[in-house]
């Protein structure tokens, strides 16, 4: 671990990005003052291919059910909902239960077509077959990109993992989900989009015994360090210099 963790704005539940996930179905605070957007196509395509995923995928339940494992895994998204409430956090992501309820009648729908197209590529892999050809590629099931380990990680157990990538931290080995992590000072806008993922952060990581400071920057934005002096008052962004500077003098000290 390092001695000090300086987070500027942070991503921390990246399944918000993804259609199939009730967080993504929670609007997000202040859609009228920050300028990251919400448009489904354009952030689930993004985090996709960040993950290592395909872009535009063919029918494949298996390939799917590994998305979704990896962005409600402690690595990649430490503030889902579902990583939180695996820790023993409290969530309260959906205070009236109305997009819950929304979001499960949805996937209902998309949990029908997902068994129709399933049985349609189980079908044209049938009719491949058939006809003599490698069938592969059509196949519901199918080995993982890596070549070495199928879905199911190569020995049977429903742990799922994508290549290179533990899905799920062994709870065995530790006691709480931020166990041992260092002092951290968080630099957050209260006009983002991620305010809510932020709180998240940092309430649980000092459930978990961690010094966490935030420092909440008045009507800033995402990442407010990173905007032109041109576009926002440079005396706010000095400010929050100060603030960073004198938290890393006293970790130093």
């Amino acid at each position: 671990m390092p001695h000090a963790l300086l987070l500027l704005s942070p991503s921390c539940d990246v399944s918000s990005a993804l259609p199939d996930t009730l967080s993504s179905n929670v609007p997000r605070p202040n859609a009228s003052t920050d300028y990251l957007v919400d448009t489904p196509g354009p952030r689930a395509l993004l985090q996709r291919t960040f993950l290592g995923f395909p872009a535009f995928p063919q029918p494949d339940l298996e390939e799917e059910q590994r998305l979704m494992e990896l962005v409600h895994s402690e690595y990649v998204s430490p503030c889902s909902p579902r990583v939180l409430k695996r820790w023993g956090h409290d969530v309260k992501q959906d205070m009236e239960g109305k997009h819950e309820e929304a979001f499960r009648r949805k996937n209902v729908v998309l949990e029908a077509a997902r068994v129709m197209a399933a049985k349609v590529a189980a079908k044209e892999a049938s009719l491949d077959m058939d006809a003599g050809k490698n069938s592969t590629t059509n196949s519901v099931y199918s080995p993982s990109r890596d070549g070495s380990k199928d879905a199911r990680n190569g020995n049977g157990s429903d742990h799922v993992e994508a290549p290179g990538v533990k899905v799920a931290a062994d709870r065995s080995q530790f006691k709480a989900l931020f166990e041992g992590f260092p002092r951290t000072l968080i630099v957050v806008g209260d006009a983002e989009r991620l305010v809510t993922e932020i709180k998240y952060l940092q309430d649980a990581m000092k459930k978990d015994g961690v010094d966490a400071q935030a420092e909440w920057v008045r009507d800033a934005v995402h990442d407010i360090l990173l905007i032109s002096q041109w576009w926002w008052d440079w005396g706010v962004v000095d400010e929050v210099w100060r603030v960073i500077g004198d938290w890393a003098a006293r970790v130093k000290g």
